[in-house]
């Protein structure tokens, strides 16, 4: 049985290119905010599932024995492929390869669960973060001056 990876997921993302190719993220969209917002995902739901640190954004109770691999694997395809909608086949192979990697059963399925709900929250919370705005920023002529 092949051992499962737990992060092979964003670590063979960077060798496919995904999020370099023009258009594949909307325009003004640096790839270092899906990057943070990928490992942000990863890092809360492995804090969801096994405990021992402090969330950067979300946090949730995990069942018993769910698998961290699987929860960050599911975190990692969902958040990309939310923010990548140009690779879909690519990320649902690595995902794929990842899960079949781990033996079925609850605790996969757990993992998956918790994963693919940390990943969305953390999706709606970022939504409206201003990383969509274009143009320049507006700046104030004074300092304490509105700038609108």
């Amino acid at each position: 049985m092949k051992k499962s990876t737990a992060l092979a997921v964003p670590i063979d993302l960077g060798a496919t290119g995904v999020g370099t190719a023009p258009g594949a993220q909307p325009a003004g969209v640096q790839p270092t905010r899906s990057f943070a917002l990928l490992h942000s995902a990863i890092y809360d739901v492995v804090v969801s599932v096994a405990g021992g640190g402090h969330p950067c954004l979300l946090s949730e109770q995990g069942p018993r024995g769910a698998r961290p691999d699987a929860a960050a694997a599911a975190a990692d395809h969902d958040t990309l492929a939310a923010l990548y909608p140009g690779a879909p086949g690519v990320l649902d192979e690595l995902l794929a390869a990842e899960l079949t990697a781990m033996p079925d059963g609850p605790a996969k399925t757990d993992g998956v669960r918790v994963g693919q709900d940390i990943a969305a929250r953390l999706l709606t919370a970022r939504a409206d973060d201003g990383s969509a705005a274009s143009g320049p920023p507006v700046m104030a002529a004074e300092v304490g001056e509105d700038a609108s």
